[in-house]
């Protein structure tokens, strides 16, 4: 069997009409941990992945930012910019995930005017955003929309926060956390009754019943 062809920097700045110069400046945005030296054809894809974000004016800091958001949010993914469908709208960098190497109904944006970027999902069909997703990355996507609900509540925007809390549970219907912050948004929104009914979710999800030990 023959071996994986590879690729040096000339060869791809051949292949992308740029100098190999700018391929050995992109280098630590594709590899950020490694040497310089030759690059595998995934290599090759993430570099027109990046030629593609710089010609949409975004600059290598904030795409930076969002690579870094992207690693923390989906510590799975080994290499964004090869495997997911990257483009730019206006500030933002859209993550197709339904285009990308997972089938999930929904786009990750990152609002990089920020100083520390946000994710945002946003569902295609929301109703069935959880079916189909593999566990892995279903937990991952609860954590995320929590987080982001979480951060809205603090910000004082509690009906979007319940936007994304919703959206948690139709990842993972048993996400406790989601439950309990769910809680606290209502008691935000001056529906006590709610509150106490999502503290109960979240303790039945979590196994205990908030009472005395028996």
């Amino acid at each position: 069997m023959s071996a994986k062809r590879t690729y040096s920097a000339a060869d791809i700045a051949a292949a992308l009409g740029v100098t190999p110069q700018q391929v050995r400046a992109w280098h630590r945005l594709v590899r950020p941990q490694g040497e310089e030296g030759e690059y595998s054809f995934r290599e090759l894809v993430a570099f027109r992945t990046l030629k593609a974000l710089k010609a949409a004016g975004l600059g290598r800091a904030r795409i930076r930012a969002a690579l870094d958001h992207l690693r923390r949010s989906f510590p799975s993914l080994d290499a964004p910019l090869a495997s997911l469908c990257l483009h730019v709208e206006g500030r933002e960098v859209i993550v197709d995930l339904e285009r990308g190497a997972m089938t999930v109904q929904g786009q990750l944006l990152l609002e990089l005017d920020a100083e520390e970027p946000r994710a945002v999902i946003v569902e295609l069909g929301s109703r069935n955003a959880g079916r189909g997703v593999p566990g892995a990355l279903a937990a991952e996507l609860a954590q995320a929309h929590a987080d982001l609900g979480r951060q809205l509540l603090r910000a004082g925007h509690a009906l979007d926060a319940r936007g994304e809390l919703e959206r948690a549970l139709l990842y993972d219907p048993d996400f406790a956390p989601a439950y309990e912050t769910l809680a606290e948004v209502f008691g935000a929104l001056g529906c006590p009754q709610r509150a106490t009914e999502y503290r109960a979710l979240a303790a039945e999800k979590r196994g205990w019943s908030g009472g005395d030990p028996e």
